[in-house]
């Protein structure tokens, strides 16, 4: 062998080396784990593994098509191979502005899309400190953030970042503040579990929380309150709801356990998902944009695993699941609040749902799993994918051996992102031992893309803006 084909050889041995190397590190590799099997539905463009928080971690696309997500926030591009991560620390809830910055309103901090750290927030809003942290909305000039304190007082609030610096801009706590009086009969105790924030067409946020009244008999009754703030934080509107109904049991037995999500419909109608787990029921609620009531929507004994979504037609979906059978249905509801149809797969009996999404062709993707078993050596097909004509029959699922731990980001070119885990057990004497592996899945559908849609994907968009899109004609 001539020195000069030695030199090649050595040098070919050194880069695949240093290859081997750098995908260990990042834990990325080019083969296509076993967990995906059946040769229907979409075609898989690649899968990596990742870091993923036990309480899972939803894809954020940006818009030069970078993907972001992890307990360790990493940036991968659009073939999957990674571009940066960050130190590991939570499940962090991203956003992303019309540059390509990532804001995090976990860790507060925000990155340029080449990582390098934009800003860190030397102090976090008082409230919000404190406060469970729920996801964020953004505009060209804010982030917005919503919480509660978690104690049952009138503490929710809402607050507003600066994209440029991370100033705050302005702070709104103790929401109740701004609710009107109702009647001498009874007391404004709280209002608390606000949802995320939604950003309207016109720039203004829209926030809706759970009211707590007490009458003088110490009866409790609930209702909802929609906010409206302008962009500079001044109150454009407050408008409370009709009271609550329950599901049977007197007002003063239930507990006060609220769980709600809101989104905006074309015509600022808000429809809101209400689960009161202490009677397991979920009513969704259509209210206009002056706070009347216009219907109800109820399932006694499912609880609500979803945000709402919108389908072109205006069709709203919401995931289901039934305490008494384990049973995860999808439901679609027309405009008008009647049932469409009901798509229900058997005993899934996974605790965690996931959103839907809806293409341009109106089919719907979602996912139902099974409880990832740490007792089973062989855990077998665990998640289900599921695309869902808008008649609600079936144009195609796909068994994953692993469990889907997010909802489905569909990105503006069809690609569906989501993460799953992965378990390998052995038996001993004393149980199990079970090690996990998080997994971020690309495929591609044959949808072009979102629906036309003011709410087709989990908080709105591939970038998870919370901003109402904007719809056909409006465009």
């Amino acid at each position: 062998m001539t020195a000069k084909r030695r030199w090649f050889s050595r040098s070919l041995v050194i880069v695949i080396g240093l290859l081997l190397i750098v995908m260990g590190i990042f834990g990325w590799t080019p083969q296509l784990p076993e967990a995906f099997q059946s040769p229907q539905g979409p075609t898989l463009r690649w899968a990596t593994e990742v870091k993923l928080d036990p309480l899972g971690n939803h894809p954020t696309v940006g818009p030069d098509g970078t993907i972001y997500l992890g307990e360790c926030l990493t940036a991968f591009r659009p073939d999957g191979t990674p571009r940066w991560q960050t130190d590991c620390t939570r499940a962090r809830q991203l956003v992303i502005d019309q540059n390509g910055d990532i804001y995090d309103a976990t860790e507060k901090v925000a990155y340029y899309p080449d990582g390098k750290t934009k800003w860190q927030l030397k102090r976090w809003p008082s409230q919000i400190e404190y406060g469970w942290h729920i996801q964020p909305a953004i505009t060209r000039e804010s982030l917005f953030l919503s919480s509660e304190d978690g104690g049952g007082t009138l503490g929710s609030s809402l607050a507003a970042v600066d994209l440029a610096d991370g100033n705050i801009r302005w702070e709104r706590v103790d929401l109740a503040q701004w609710i009107p009086s109702t009647s001498r009969s009874e007391t404004l105790k709280s209002v608390t579990f606000p949802s995320p924030p939604v950003v309207r067409r016109d720039g203004s946020i829209f926030v809706s929380a759970a009211a707590t009244y007490e009458t003088v008999q110490g009866e409790l009754r609930f209702s909802f309150v929609r906010y409206e703030f302008s962009p500079t934080g001044s109150v454009i509107d407050v408008t409370v709801s009709n009271p609550i109904p329950s599901f049977g049991r007197p007002p003063q037995a239930r507990r006060v356990m609220l769980e709600f999500s809101t989104v905006l419909g074309p015509d600022n109608t808000a429809y809101l998902a209400y689960d009161d787990r202490s009677e397991g029921g979920t009513i969704l609620y259509a209210i206009g944009p002056d706070g009347a009531l216009k219907w109800t929507w109820s399932s006694p004994k499912e609880r609500f695993h979803s945000e709402p979504v919108l389908g072109p037609d205006g069709t709203i979906y919401l995931a289901l699941a039934n305490d008494e059978t384990d049973d995860t249905t999808l439901a679609a509801i027309r405009p008008h609040g009647e049932t469409a149809w009901r798509f229900t797969v058997p005993r899934p009996a996974d605790p965690y749902g996931h959103t839907p999404a809806v293409g341009a062709d109106g089919t719907v993707y979602w996912s139902a799993q099974s409880e990832l078993t740490l007792e089973r050596e062989d855990l077998g097909q665990t998640s289900t994918l599921y695309a869902i004509s808008p008649d609600g029959s079936e144009r195609w699922q796909r068994g994953i051996d692993a469990q889907i731990r997010s909802s489905l980001t569909l990105n503006e070119d069809g690609t569906l992102y989501f993460t799953a885990r992965t378990a390998e057990c052995e038996r001993w004497p004393d149980g199990p031992e079970c090690s996990e592996q998080g997994w971020l899945y690309a495929l591609q559908t044959t949808s072009p893309g979102l629906a036309d849609s003011p709410w087709p994907m989990l908080r709105g968009d591939p970038q998870h803006t919370g901003q109402v899109q904007t719809v056909g004609d409006d465009q």
